[in-house]
């Protein structure tokens, strides 16, 4: 794998983690932390 593909990956999942971002209304940030603390996420559609 070369540096360009391996960037290329990392920008595919940071446009990822924007969408679930915006699809769920939640930082990424604040979802791990909820997470790791043993929260349960809503069951959200």
């Amino acid at each position: 794998m070369t540096l360009q593909e391996i960037l290329i990956d990392i920008h595919s999942l940071e446009e990822d983690m924007i969408e679930f971002e915006r699809k769920y209304g939640i930082r990424s940030e604040t979802f791990y932390a909820a997470y790791i603390g043993g929260e349960e996420p809503e069951n959200v559609e």
